[in-house]
């Protein structure tokens, strides 16, 4: 489609396309199709009850998509007494706090609900517009940085009502084109939420595999009482520190000298822990900074864990890395397989991370990691369940990797589709020839 294009705030978009604000997609027959939420003085604590219409609260409103906790209801009394704050199912609510223009759609598993202080309710006029097309868009980067431009407030963001009906979307001319826009993004959506139900369920898998393998082991019918509870026969109870040769720590060279930086050396911190094996990081030294610090070289493959901010997490690097102070590698002693320990950490993170001090960021003294009991299983036993763990733990990274990937497809694609770079005739026929 050959066609030309126009300068606008928002970049550059077809000539066809217009800028329509928030809240001239409204449905006019409604009087209510854009409003925010009751205020507190409408809606205070002692109106909530058992049951009755569900309170939509701020922390319902996830990034596109609605997040099922926090239940709190008022009466059908109250809500009635409230009409103009109700929202229905399928229609959109937006939030007024920080990450202010975050949006979700309404879910369909209650006939209404009643909005929080904190949320607005957009009723879009379906005929003119397509419905998905205006989340998507609500859901698009630039929509979220002009929200944000527009939002007040010192310590936390917030926009208001008339503030954020002034924000303008790049709209495709007929609802055709808009429905095929929306189509292409709701399907990576539906990819990326199926993937997401995979990983809770793999999620699920894998914690109940932890707690039966690392306490009852594989096939043991003979138990034994102990201070960790019933473990198999053979099995021996054990600190972590009688199990370990040597834990080695970090540090971080002079920021201010360059010779120090920017080298052939991956500097590995806490915030490079994002899975459980790694191959890179995010900032590299050189070797005169490994010499003129307290940072250390450690060998592929060794166990590092965070000792501090993100306590608890344990890796693998499949490459030599110098670590940072926050971090500690860990060479356990023959008697204990290096996979068996890092699942076992794995499991036990939560605990690892509640036994931290301090006021601001907290972290855990080696002692104490070296004080942690452990149900020690027999080093053939150990590889064993390690090996069971294993594939449970790829077929979650995998999963999160493929989920990331589309993640990452459709922010790619809303950026193109959303202000025309790509038409969707040209986007499906590139799509035929792929």
């Amino acid at each position: 489609m050959n066609e030309t294009y126009k300068v606008t705030e928002i970049g550059l978009i077809p000539e066809s396309w217009g800028l329509t604000p928030i809240y001239e997609l409204r449905n006019k027959a409604d009087r209510y199709s854009f409003t925010g939420g009751p205020f507190g003085s409408d809606l205070k604590s002692e109106d909530y009850t058992d049951s009755g219409v569900r309170v939509i609260q701020l922390q319902n409103i996830g990034e596109g998509v609605f997040i099922n906790k926090g239940f709190i209801y008022t009466s059908v009394q109250k809500a009635d007494q409230l009409k103009s704050c109700n929202i229905y199912p399928d229609e959109i609510i937006l939030a007024k706090m920080a990450p202010v223009g975050r949006c979700c759609k309404v879910p369909s598993f209650e006939e209404r609900f009643l909005m929080s202080s904190d949320g607005i309710r957009l009723s879009v006029d379906g005929r003119r517009f397509d419905k998905e097309f205006i989340f998507q868009a609500l859901n698009s980067k630039y929509f979220r940085k002009k929200a944000e431009s527009l939002s007040t407030g010192t310590t936390r963001a917030r926009i208001g009502l008339n503030e954020l009906k002034t924000i303008e979307l790049a709209i495709p001319p007929t609802k055709y084109e808009q429905k095929k826009i929306a189509e292409v993004l709701s399907t990576l959506d539906s990819k990326v939420e199926i993937i997401a139900q995979q990983v809770a369920e793999t999620e699920k898998l894998k914690q109940g595999l932890m707690q039966q393998l690392l306490a009852k082991g594989i096939g043991h019918n003979q138990f034994k009482n102990t201070e960790l509870g019933n473990i198999p026969e053979n099995w021996e109870e054990a600190s972590l520190g009688e199990l370990i040769e040597k834990i080695v720590g970090g540090g971080t060279p002079f920021r201010e000298n360059d010779l120090y930086w920017n080298g052939d050396i991956p500097w590995a911190t806490v915030k490079d822990l994002k899975k459980s094996m790694l191959k890179d990081t995010q900032e590299h030294i050189s070797l005169v900074g490994v010499q003129n610090s307290s940072a250390n070289i450690i060998p592929a493959h060794t166990i590092i864990i965070a000792t501090r901010m993100a306590l608890g997490k344990a890796v693998f690097f499949e490459r030599d890395v110098a670590i940072n102070q926050d971090l500690k590698a860990i060479f356990p002693s023959s008697k204990l397989n290096k996979k068996f320990l890092f699942h076992w950490l794995s499991y036990k993170a939560d605990f690892i991370n509640s036994l931290g001090v301090g006021s601001t960021v907290k972290g855990i003294t080696l002692d104490t990691l070296k004080s942690l009991k452990l149900a020690l299983p027999p080093v053939s036993e150990q590889q064993k369940i390690a090996g069971v763990l294993d594939v449970v733990n790829q077929k979650l990274e995998h999963l999160l990797a493929k989920r990331s990937t589309y993640q990452e497809l459709k922010t790619s694609l809303m950026q193109q589709l959303l202000t025309g770079k790509i038409r969707v005739n040209t986007y499906q026929q590139q799509s035929a020839v792929a």
